[in-house]
């Protein structure tokens, strides 16, 4: 995992990675709710080009509403240096 890390989430595992970032499993610290969060490496981050494309699909995320999808709850992306998105999902209950 990256050193910096979603506010209100406690990391649990990782997931798994690939050339955008790694997925993190985590807990929401108020609900105790396991979720997904997906980081983005650092060099992807400075791309803005990216970045749009990374906005967007969380978008279209956010409007599916399937129980095979996990469903998006948040987007963000902080100021560290250069940018970092993490798109966080509730994990499915099957």
């Amino acid at each position: 995992m990256s050193g910096w890390q979603l506010s209100g989430y406690t990391p649990v595992r990782r997931l798994g990675a690939g050339a955008s970032g790694s997925v993190v499993l985590a807990t929401h610290d108020a609900t105790g709710t396991p979720v997904a969060i997906k980081y983005l490496v650092r060099d992807i981050g400075a791309d803005s080009s990216f970045r749009t494309a990374f906005r967007e699909e969380a978008r279209l995320l956010g409007e599916i509403d399937d129980r095979h999808v996990s469903r998006l709850y948040e987007y963000e992306v902080a100021q560290i240096g250069q940018d970092h998105g993490r798109r966080v999902g509730r994990l499915s209950q099957r």
